[in-house]
């Protein structure tokens, strides 16, 4: 370039910053490898749309991507005089900036400056002139806004090869099919520039689909953002959602309503072991559900959320609270484990005995064995109206908790109503205590009793351990016995 001897200052330009120019071409362009060529599919779009706006930062091209004019005014008495305006950022959304869009800023750049689209076989790049302001009077050397014109176009011819770059060959073969739309020739001497941005709409238009249908797969992905994920600080669980919010914002406007998002919030911060915490924020869901309360916004739940998330945190209310859920969901876990090993030490017991008096539970395979968890019969587990009459008696659609092989129904069909489940409930628990104390105090053979003294000896040492060693109180004690053990075989 250097060797250029004409006096136009479009090569005077370049030829006064040869070297400046050399080294930024020669690390942007010439020597650019990049770390990772992507594929034009939808499963590399996010990917891609990262490397490219980390590259576009590294290279000074980033203002090109973020900034695209959507519209611009010119001034009535002096069309060199114009406003851009309503700009947007061609990664950060999606399908808000149209091909026309991309096509009017190219005008701006190459062409001859009138925010018109032009024909794909009519690309002829301008140079600057004095009347468009490009060039001082004399027409020697080039102005602030010539200087800025050359300077754009370069970093377009970056941005341009470093997106081809990225796509690897078989992504430039698909692109090059509308090579007319991004190719510019300059008259002068017959080069070719390639419009950056205008690649980089192409190939994000291959690779995104539908906005509609990412809008509705992201708006999905909010109710997947839990507490839990973030170890319950409610501080970085915030933000996440936030961040979460404005990224569907950015690439649909409005289609992600502030009453959604809202709900969405509210339900996910309940989703959180702090029984203090959960009562507040059940508080303010119900009045926000209610309405009336026009102080109720979003950002004033944020702030109070947060705010009192960092209080309990201050006070250790959180701390302990959020210690206390986690031993009680610790110590189920524990009981029903040590329940289950109690039932394979019962079965084992009971088969031995078995064995050792000839006699087995395999020849009567519908019959509740000892080793098998209590069942019903299908017919109580499916609902047909609130009561019904099977072999002469009389069964009501119960909805209290009750156990069938080993899980936990709150619908079967009993004797009782659900009425009366409670005081059902009390009469079994005394009825098993009393069965079980008999069996204490009287005198079984060996091979009955042992299955039995096994579990409440179990019962009693588990008892005195999580009583006096976790601080478990009896009450709770009982009610995690109960739940790990299921209903006895009179459900």
């Amino acid at each position: 370039m250097a060797a250029i001897t004409t006096t136009n200052p479009y090569y005077s330009y370049h030829a006064t910053n040869t070297r400046e120019y050399s080294a930024l071409t020669t690390a942007a362009i010439t020597k650019f490898e990049p770390e990772r060529i992507f594929k034009i599919n939808s499963t590399d779009a996010s990917d891609f749309a990262t490397e490219l706006e980390s590259k576009a930062q590294q290279f000074g091209y980033i203002g090109e991507t973020a900034r695209v004019a959507t519209t611009c005014v010119f001034d009535v008495d002096n069309p060199n005089l114009f406003t851009y305006g309503n700009r947007k950022d061609i990664i950060g959304t999606w399908n808000t900036i149209t091909e026309e869009h991309i096509q009017k800023n190219a005008t701006m750049l190459f062409g001859n400056r009138t925010f018109e689209v032009t024909p794909d076989n009519s690309k002829d790049m301008s140079t600057p002139t004095i009347q468009r302001g490009e060039l001082t009077t004399g027409g020697n050397a080039l102005t602030a806004l010539g200087k800025q014109l050359m300077h754009r176009r370069f970093l377009s011819s970056i941005m341009a090869a470093q997106c081809l770059a990225l796509i690897g060959e078989d992504g430039r073969k698909a692109i090059k099919v509308h090579r007319k739309k991004y190719e510019w020739w300059n008259p002068l001497n017959g080069e070719l520039i390639n419009d950056g941005l205008m690649i980089l709409f192409l190939i994000l238009k291959k690779m995104r689909p539908s906005v509609m249908v990412s809008t509705v797969k992201e708006i999905n992905k909010m109710k997947t953002i839990q507490p839990e994920q973030f170890k319950y600080n409610i501080t970085e669980w915030d933000t996440a959602m936030e961040s979460a919010r404005i990224n569907i914002e950015l690439k649909a406007p409005g289609q992600y309503s502030m009453q959604q998002y809202t709900q969405d919030y509210l339900d996910a911060a309940l989703l959180t072991p702090c029984k203090s915490f959960k009562r507040e924020v059940s508080s303010y869901r119900t009045k926000w559900m209610l309405g009336g309360e026009a102080h109720l916004t979003i950002e004033y739940l944020r702030n109070n959320i947060t705010q009192m998330y960092v209080n309990f945190e201050e006070d250790e209310t959180w701390k302990q609270e959020i210690a206390q859920s986690s031993q009680v969901i610790a110590l189920a876990s524990q009981v029903q484990k040590l329940q289950n090993d109690m039932k394979n030490t019962i079965a084992l017991a009971t088969a031995a005995s078995a064995a050792k008096s000839g006699t087995s539970n395999d020849t009567a395979p519908n019959h509740r064995g000892k080793r098998q968890p209590y069942t019903v019969k299908e017919w109580r587990l499916k609902f047909d109206g609130e009561e019904k009459e099977v072999d002469g008696k009389i069964w009501h659609w119960c909805k209290g908790d009750h156990y069938s092989g080993g899980k936990v129904h709150n619908g079967m069909y009993a004797t009782h109503k659900t009425c009366e489940h409670d005081k059902w409930r009390k009469e079994q628990d005394e009825r098993n205590s009393q069965k079980y104390a008999a069996k204490r105090s009287g005198t079984p053979s060996a091979s009955d009793s042992e299955p039995a003294a096994k579990k409440l000896a179990l019962s009693d040492k588990l008892r005195t351990a999580l009583t006096t060693q976790a601080g478990l109180s009896n009450e709770m004690y009982d009610s995690i016995w109960k739940q790990a053990n299921g209903d006895s075989e009179n459900a």
